[in-house]
């Protein structure tokens, strides 16, 4: 055999070679697809599994909730006296209080698998049950779980806003003129109704309002009624009712549970939540960080952009919100009268960079 001449045997060799590599590499191939396509079944299984369990569990969460609403109820009627509270009530207002918690967190654990509209319908569950556990709690507390201060803080109250020639001092936009102001009104007929549970903010214009964490943590704050005024609530508020507003910067710490807002034309919010639902409003500007989808109806010129509110135990809230931080669907909205899948809503728009604003808790003047 001359010196460069190949073996036979060298060739079957190098053929065998070839071919098993090919062998391994299809079979590396094919592994990998069935990989991916058992993992694309599970998900698949997952979120069939997930949505018959939402689909059992539920409906019968909604019916324990009406049952012992119903049962508080039926128990007022027959005793004609609200005048007074039991432990016995005390701990079913509880027990309601902690199921509602838990069905909102069920619905967020499976808010992934559920259509729009089914998430919708689950948190305005929350928010009617939420109502009539607040409505039943303060119509049968005592007057004395009230407290009524009407709108004239002293001169050295944190919550006064000084005036001075038609003026009202605001926080981030220096002094602006409020020619609606009448000096003459009557500002005793306004108040400010604090129960245990709630806390009303209603019927003002032009103040700056400032609320501390002891104020608010825990609570359901319902917000009415407010022209071309300035509110900053620190500390970790359970939930946010706000209807009703125009002109006006409204900043919040982490927010527990759930925020409504209607009828609000050419304001500033910043907060953070789990679900939020937005109706009727437009023009105003949302920082948000929010764990679910935000819902928009009948809404306009809305625009989106991150929570960027800053203070001192501004972590300490988040810890005690209980929200999962590393979960944002800031710039992620759902426009019900914007349904057309791969096109932008017309009615909603994230703030470029350039034009976003930053808020303090910290500030007081």
């Amino acid at each position: 055999m001359e010196p460069n001449e190949i073996s036979p045997n060298t060739v079957v060799d190098e053929r065998r070679e070839r071919m098993l590599t090919n062998l391994l590499r299809r079979e590396e191939e094919r592994r990998t697809t069935e990989q991916v396509n058992k993992e694309e079944r599970k998900q698949i299984t997952s979120t069939d599994a997930g949505r018959k369990n939402f689909d059992v569990q539920y409906p019968e969460m909604k019916n324990t909730l009406e049952k012992m609403l119903e049962k508080i109820c039926l128990s007022n009627e027959k005793n004609n006296d609200q005048s007074t509270t039991t432990n016995e009530t005390q701990k079913e207002f509880q027990d309601i209080a902690d199921k509602i918690q838990k069905m909102e967190k069920f619905i967020n654990e499976h808010v992934d698998i559920l259509r729009v509209r089914d998430v919708a319908n689950a948190q305005s569950d929350v928010v009617k049950y939420r109502e009539q556990l607040n409505s039943l709690r303060d119509r049968t507390l005592t007057n004395k779980k009230f407290d009524f201060t009407t709108n004239r803080p002293s001169a050295d109250s944190p919550l006064s806003s000084p005036k001075e020639n038609g003026t009202t001092k605001f926080l981030n936009g220096g002094l602006k003129t409020l020619d609606t102001v009448d000096p003459s009104a009557d500002s005793s007929k306004t108040t400010t109704i604090t129960s245990v549970n709630t806390v009303n903010i209603s019927n003002k214009h032009g103040e700056f309002l400032r609320y501390e964490n002891d104020d608010l943590n825990g609570k359901d704050v319902a917000i009415e009624n407010l022209d071309e005024c300035e509110i900053f609530l620190k500390g970790s508020p359970s939930s946010l009712q706000i209807k009703n507003l125009k002109s006006c910067i409204l900043i919040v710490g982490p927010c527990s549970r759930s925020i409504l807002i209607e009828q609000c034309k050419q304001c500033e919010f910043a907060f953070a939540c789990q679900q939020l639902r937005i109706h009727t409003t437009q023009e105003c500007d949302f920082y948000v960080h929010i764990t679910a989808k935000a819902i928009i109806e009948n809404c306009s010129s809305c625009r989106f952009a991150p929570y960027n509110v800053y203070y001192e135990n501004k972590q300490s809230d988040v810890k005690k919100s209980g929200l999962i931080w590393d979960r944002d669907y800031w710039n992620d909205v759902v426009d019900f009268n914007w349904l057309t899948p791969g096109i932008q809503s017309p009615n909603w728009e994230t703030i470029i960079e350039d034009e976003r604003k930053e808020w303090s808790l910290d500030a007081t003047s």
